[in-house]
């Protein structure tokens, strides 16, 4: 059981913490190489470069996952069976760890696109600066439920390819996969950005006061648990609409809940002589995901119960949006110190894509080492959360 929880605690970390890292640093590279650029300029190539990196990453792992695949089909030659299942076992391992790999990639895509509902709300905050608040919500609410919309059609199209939740999904459906699960993000951060809106109504000059922030943490936090724990869980899911709808709307849910949870927590802890103590935070919370795997038969997500899944669903994404928030601030203060020194274009883009380099490195080393039955349990547990394919 205990060699079990550290095999699975290492995945877990590799999954919420190094992934994170990869795609933020990725991200802050995209930004940093164009940041010459007008901001909607920056913010669109950025997210161009992020999806030709994610190209040339998912074309090395697929190739890998193949060749990995043919090299685990039995031997006729072989000397023995049992040689020939021990072959096949070793490939196996390492096919599911390019497998994956597959399914994390979409991240590299997503933190960039998370950019999107921000750009276009900051601008309507500015056209609505003088006018009254509800004209500003409406258009905000506008926004929210273009990136819904967006993100249900896109989930239909995505549950409707023929590939779809395969190990190694062909290149259009992966593309579809991260574009459906980027306006999930979206869609969130929207939410987000809308109930920022209310709050500042219904606060107004009590908005940046310490005890309002956490009436609106709490309030929010109860909200989402009622929603996860109580309400979504008794929704339908008996056809593939019922079942995309409600995975939707769950994942829109938590992501928003989180986006709001962890921009108060690192406006709280900012100052840089504290900000330490939000990155023990952060390992703290990966601790209790080590807890509630070891009280939840291995499973790191949580469940059996609403009440155990709705904690693993939360505490997933503070770990994964706290490492993106706080990872952000890292590579955006480095790249703005070594602009200072008047380092030019080559060498920012070496640093930010050593650092990058290194990440990958890393999390494709874990994913290689990994035990397959490790991966193949949190692959699963993290799908039946996050993923919404009609093989579900």
């Amino acid at each position: 059981m205990a060699e079990s929880l550290i095999h699975g605690f290492i995945v877990y970390l590799a999954d919420n913490v190094l992934v994170m890292l990869m795609a933020t640093t990725a991200g802050t590279l995209g930004l940093t190489l164009f940041s010459s650029q007008d901001l909607i300029t920056q913010q669109l190539l950025g997210i161009v470069f992020n999806w030709v990196l994610a190209t040339g990453l998912y074309f090395y792992a697929a190739r890998m996952f193949h060749k990995a695949t043919d090299e685990a089909e039995p031997d006729s030659e072989s000397n023995s069976d049992v040689e020939s299942k021990m072959l096949g076992f070793i490939k196996g391992d390492a096919t599911s760890g390019y497998s994956h790999m597959l399914a994390m990639l979409p991240w590299v895509i997503i933190v960039p696109m998370v950019n999107l509902p921000v750009l276009i709300m900051s601008e309507e905050k500015k056209y609505f600066d003088d006018k009254a608040d509800g004209a500003l919500w409406l258009s905000q609410f506008g926004v929210f439920m273009a990136f819904l919309s967006a993100a249900i059609f896109s989930s239909r199209i995505y549950a409707g390819l023929p590939d779809c939740g395969a190990p190694c999904e062909s290149y259009p459906t992966f593309l579809m996969n991260s574009f459906n699960h980027s306006m999930l993000s979206c869609a969130g951060k929207a939410l987000h950005l809308l109930e920022c809106v209310q709050y500042n109504a219904l606060a107004g000059e009590n908005a940046t006061h310490l005890q309002a922030r956490v009436c609106k943490a709490v309030f929010l936090t109860g909200i989402t648990w009622f929603l996860l724990v109580h309400t979504w869980p008794r929704l339908s899911a008996d056809t593939l609409h019922n079942r995309l709808f409600k995975t939707t709307i769950t994942t829109i849910t938590v992501y928003s809940w989180a986006f709001s949870f962890i921009n108060d927590l690192w406006t709280a802890f900012a100052d840089e002589h504290i900000v330490v103590w939000y990155w023990v935070l952060m390992g703290v919370c990966c601790l209790v995901a080590l807890l509630l795997a070891y009280v939840s038969d291995g499973n790191f997500y949580g469940g059996p119960s609403d009440r155990g899944a709705g904690f693993g669903l939360m505490l997933c994404w503070v770990i994964d949006f706290g490492v993106w928030w706080g990872w952000s601030s890292i590579m955006t203060t480095a790249d703005t110190n070594a602009k200072g020194k008047q380092l030019n274009f080559w060498s920012l883009f070496f640093v930010n894509a050593g650092i990058l380099v290194a990440i990958i490195v890393a999390t494709v080393m874990v994913y290689m080492c990994a035990d397959l039955q490790t991966l193949e349990s949190h692959s699963s547990q993290r799908h039946r959360l996050t993923h919404h394919h009609k093989h579900a």
